[in-house]
């Protein structure tokens, strides 16, 4: 095998789904970190609930419209 077959990469998520696994990891964290009634940005966990919520609607229906491999 020659040095070119190993450096060949392909995507398999497209562009939608990748922005829809870093958007959850985001939200997530930030409804993890302001989860304590003291923390700085408390006022943001019922955001980020709501973000994770709308994210997991979303990748659901991208589940029957999306591409391929997003199915």
């Amino acid at each position: 095998m020659t040095n070119s077959e190993y450096t060949r990469t392909f995507k398999v998520w497209d562009t939608p789904l990748r922005l829809f696994h870093w958007l959850l990891v985001l939200a997530i964290s930030i409804a993890f970190l302001s989860s304590d009634d003291d923390s700085p940005i408390a006022s943001w966990h019922m955001v980020a609930g709501w973000s994770a919520a709308a994210l997991l609607a979303f990748r659901l229906i991208w589940g029957f419209v999306g591409g391929e491999h997003a199915r």
